[in-house]
């Protein structure tokens, strides 16, 4: 939906519509998260009740993310063989740049997958495995080379640094790092299409011990709202 307003940065003055892209947002920001498991929003035999006085909330994931606001997520404690689901919706199609996760502490997990969807959540797609053993966990190879044959293929990353290292608490998925045609992404219908996407989850696999939680303190995903191209600002779909 766009106007004709002459202030309209989409409309030159004579009313003519100039090409137009929305602005570079983080898409995540202040939207509801859905979690399969948040640490005292019911009464569980493995959520840690001395912690329920912190900062726990859904809501959390999403705020303003700083050193003066630091406030984190957490899931129940989870016993082997249970994952955690986060989903968001974005509630119309975007154009997706990067998405990350900051987590608290050392709560990163031994393993996780990011999923996309194109079809508000119908159905599911991976964008990207984490993991320190990947044959194993995903049944993927972390030596994939990805070529202009295979630029919607989903690799798996097996680097105990990324998700052990107590040092850094981030982890950051670029949608075209290493693709070859992304220099090349106005002309590659392919690569336009693995980065569009109206939902976003992420799997935190099994922790390797019983009774281990997950704390995340921000969920970011930044991109561009998906238009006709005559557009400054995206309506969401209702």
């Amino acid at each position: 939906m766009f106007n004709t307003n002459h202030d309209d940065p989409c409309v030159d003055r004579y009313k003519r519509f100039q090409r137009c892209i929305p602005d570079f947002i983080n898409a995540a920001y202040q939207k509801p998260i859905y979690t399969s498991s948040t640490c005292g929003t019911s009464p569980k035999e493995f959520c840690n009740l001395n912690q329920l006085n912190e900062k726990q909330s859904i809501d959390y994931l999403t705020d303003i993310n700083n050193p003066n606001n630091l406030t984190c997520w957490q899931s129940d404690l989870l016993k082997q063989g249970e994952n955690v689901s986060l989903v968001l919706s974005l509630n119309k199609k975007f154009e997706l740049t990067y998405i990350s996760l900051q987590f608290c502490g050392q709560s990163k997990p031994d393993s996780m997958a990011i999923f996309k969807s194109m079809d508000m959540g119908v159905t599911w797609i991976p964008l990207q495995y984490y993991s320190n053993n990947c044959g194993d966990v995903f049944n993927k190879s972390s030596q994939a080379i990805i070529t202009r044959s295979n630029e919607q293929e989903a690799l798996c990353i097996d680097t105990k640094s990324q998700l052990s290292s107590t040092s850094e608490s981030r982890i950051a998925f670029s949608t075209l790092e290493g693709r070859p045609s992304a220099y090349e992404f106005d002309s590659s219908p392919v690569l336009q299409d693995w980065v569009t996407a109206t939902d976003i989850k992420i799997v935190l696999l099994s922790p390797n011990v019983d009774m281990n939680s997950y704390s995340v303190a921000d969920f970011a995903v930044g991109g561009r709202c998906k238009c006709n191209g005559h557009a400054s600002k995206c309506i969401p779909n209702r």
